[in-house]
C-alpha cells in the first residue's frame, strides 16, 4: 500500500509495477517526501476541509506569514479576478495565498502544478496543468475550466512563471523564469481585474545547487 503522500499516488495504476515502485520509493526518500507523509499521520492531517488542512500543515510547518492583512485588503470581494504570483518555492506558496485569499475570496481556484495531487484534501483549491509541457493533452481542458470559471465571475491564482525560481547564469541571481502570457490573455477575454503579488523568500542553497 502507497504512503499517504508519495509520487507514486500521482502515477496511473497501469504504470505500477515492483522496479517502478521501488524506484519511486528511492525518490521520495531523496525528495523528502517520506518526510511529508510522516508529517501527514503525526498531525491527523487526513480527511479535513482544505481550510483546516491548510491551517494544521503551515503549523506544522512552522511557517510564519507576514503581510496577510495588507494583502486581503487588496483582494476585491467580488467579480471576476486574476491574481498572478511570483514562484519562489514550489508549493508551499500555493497553500499560503490560497488560503488567505480564499478567506477573502471562497470561490478562489489555483491553477497548479500536479504535484499538488499530492494533498488530496486540498484538491478543491486547484486546477491541476502541467506547465513543464505544452504537449500535455490534459491542459486543454484545464485551461478551458480556467476560462470559464473567470468569466462566470470567480477569481483566480496562477503562477505564470510555471515553474520555481531558478539561478540563472546570464543575470547572476536567483529570478523568475519568463512568465507565461495567459495571465495578459486571461485578462482580456474576460475583463477580469488584476492583482499582482510578491512573495518574498528563497529555498535554501542546496536546492538551487540541485538546480544547476
Amino acid at each position: 500500500m502507497p504512503a499517504a503522500i508519495s509520487l507514486l499516488n500521482l502515477v496511473p495504476q497501469d504504470k505500477k509495477n515492483a522496479i517502478f515502485t521501488g524506484l519511486i520509493g528511492l525518490l521520495d526518500k531523496l525528495l523528502a517526501i517520506h518526510r511529508l507523509d510522516q508529517l501527514y499521520v503525526d498531525h491527523q492531517l487526513a480527511g479535513l476541509s482544505k481550510e483546516q488542512f491548510a491551517i494544521k500543515l503551515l503549523g506544522a510547518l512552522n511557517v510564519t506569514i507576514e503581510g496577510t492583512h495588507e494583502l486581503q485588503q487588496k483582494v476585491p470581494s467580488s467579480g471576476p479576478l486574476v491574481i498572478a504570483s511570483n514562484h519562489p518555492f514550489g508549493g508551499i506558496e500555493g497553500v499560503i495565498l490560497a488560503y488567505v485569499i480564499g478567506q477573502i475570496r471562497p470561490d478562489l481556484k489555483v491553477l497548479a502544478n500536479q504535484g499538488l495531487q499530492l494533498f488530496s484534501e486540498l484538491k478543491d483549491y486547484f486546477i491541476f496543468t502541467n506547465p513543464l509541457s505544452e504537449r500535455d493533452p490534459r491542459n486543454g481542458p484545464s485551461l478551458r475550466t480556467t476560462l470559464r470559471h473567470v468569466k462566470q465571475g470567480g477569481a483566480l491564482l496562477i503562477f505564470p512563471a510555471g515553474r520555481v525560481s531558478y539561478y540563472q547564469k546570464d543575470k547572476k541571481r536567483i529570478s523568475e523564469h519568463q512568465w507565461n502570457r495567459i495571465v495578459a490573455n486571461l485578462v482580456a477575454r474576460t475583463q477580469a481585474q488584476y492583482l499582482a503579488v510578491f512573495v518574498s523568500g528563497q529555498n535554501s542553497p542546496l536546492f538551487y545547487r540541485l538546480g544547476r
